[in-house]
């Protein structure tokens, strides 16, 4: 009897695990996302804010770059000038 019930105990671990995994993939199907929005299951808004901070962190490197490459334009264009 103890090892049947030991037996069914991995089954239900195995079988919740897979749960959460269906859910987890249903709460990012278009169709089913706007369902778990509306219950608070998934905070868009929270991803959203994530999106827009890499975005903003992506542009300043992008600038910085712009920078760098000018500088080294001016460089190459004074090393030029000096042969």
């Amino acid at each position: 009897m103890l090892t049947e019930l030991v037996g069914i105990t991995k089954e239900v671990r195995v079988g919740a695990g897979r749960f959460s995994e269906n859910m987890e993939a249903l709460k990012r199907n278009w169709l089913f996302s706007t369902y778990f929005e509306e219950r608070g299951y998934y905070d868009k808004s929270g991803y959203e804010v994530k999106l827009e901070d890499y975005i903003d962190q992506i542009n300043n490197k992008i600038k910085d770059f712009d920078e760098r490459i000018k500088t080294l334009k001016e460089l190459e264009k004074k090393q030029i000038s000096k042969k």
